[in-house]
Formats: structure tokens, sequence, C-alpha cells
């Protein structure tokens, strides 16, 4: 995948450095001319100095062209804005973005951004491979350890019309509330599971991305 990343500090350089080796093609905004020239002696990417809050930057970085735009600013405006930017003009398919204040990640959903409360998250994601439009991330417990995450099961979904017990999800993972038309459902093992129904499952962070791959398929 063609990915951009927009911020500073040491997150940026480990991050990119962790989705090289798993071969995709980087673009790094950055901008601290001091961490722009330490990216572009240490990592095979383009680096670009810039804020990435404004067009001139962003067309810089062929923001139209990326799968995925990663922003990590330390302000939640700015995430927001380069957020709502990548996907209204430049159509970039997913956009995550480092969300500081955890009551501000419903907004950033609402307007179709993935607000991820941490780092780490980010990078969990899109080590597994996991960024598809069905997959919501609501919030984390026990200083991230534990995590709350929402899916919607579409009528090709693998595990539509499967009962939750057998459709194999990881053992450290709990399906616990189904919204479908008839309201909230707390489910038991052999609750279906049906095209329609949004799901919250807990679970620890690593397996975020062996879920959706049993719920969207390989």
């Amino acid at each position: 995948m063609k990915i951009t990343i927009i911020g500073t500090g040491r997150i940026i350089f480990f991050l990119g450095k962790m989705l090289l080796s798993k071969g995709h093609q980087l673009t790094i905004l950055n901008s601290e001319p001091s961490e722009c020239e330490f990216l572009s002696k240490e990592l095979k990417a383009r680096v670009i100095l810039g804020s990435g809050t404004g067009l001139k930057s962003l067309k810089e970085a062929e923001t139209d062209f990326c799968d995925v735009l990663i922003t990590l600013r330390e302000k939640d405006q700015d995430n927001f804005i380069i957020g709502q930017v990548a996907r209204t003009i430049f159509k970039v398919p997913h956009v995550l973005a480092l969300v500081n204040n955890f009551e501000l990640e419903e907004v950033f959903r609402d307007f179709g951004i993935k607000g991820l409360s941490n780092t780490k998250m980010i990078a969990d994601l899109i080590s597994q491979n996991t960024i598809f439009e069905g997959f919501s991330y609501l919030m984390s417990f026990a200083e991230g350890k534990v995590v709350m995450t929402q899916y919607e099961i579409s009528e090709d979904s693998p595990v539509n019309g499967v009962a939750i017990k057998d459709a194999h999800f990881p053992k450290m993972s709990l399906v616990s509330v189904i919204f479908d038309e008839n309201g909230i459902t707390i489910p038991g093992g052999e609750t279906p599971l049906r095209s329609g129904q949004k799901i919250l499952v807990i679970s620890d962070p690593e397996n975020i991305g062996k879920i959706a791959k049993i719920i969207e398929g390989d």
C-alpha cells in the first residue's frame, strides 16, 4: 500500500520503519527540519518538510495517490482538519488519526476518520493489514491492554449465519453486544451472526486484526 504519515517525534521513525519492513511505500510529512534530515538518512521513504495542515504540502506528498493516510499531530484540531481534507478533497480511502481527547473519537468517526487514542493501536492495525470500512475502534481500558471495537456483519461475510461459538474468534475476545433492527441483544455462544448486525467485541489489541479477518474474510 501507499501510505502517508504526518507528524513529528520518535513514533514517526518507529512506525515508518515497521511499515517499510512490511513492504509498503511510504511518504512522511514532518514539520521539523532536523527530523526530516534524520528520517531521510535512516528510512527508505520520501520525506517532505511540511505540517500537512495546508493543501500545498499535501499536494506535494501526492496525497491523492495514497491508500492510507495517518495523521499523528499533537493537536486534535489539526488531525481532524487533515483527515477531513484527505477524505473530501484527495479522496483517500482510509484515514487514521491520533485522538488525544477520547470524547472526540465519535466526532472523528462521524466524518469517516478512524480516530485512535494511541499510536500502538494504529501500528497494530497497519501491521495486521486491518483497514476496512466495517470496523470502528471505540475505546480502550486498562492503559490500552483491553479494547472495545465495533464490527458490521456484511451479507458476504464468512460469519453471516454462523453461531458465535463456531466463528472461531480468538480466545482472548468476547462478543459482548449485538445491535440490529430488533434492538440490543446480549449474545451467547449459540447466537447466530447475521447480515446488518453491528457487534461490540472486547479483546486485547493484538487480536483486532484476527477478528477483522474472521469477519471480513481474507
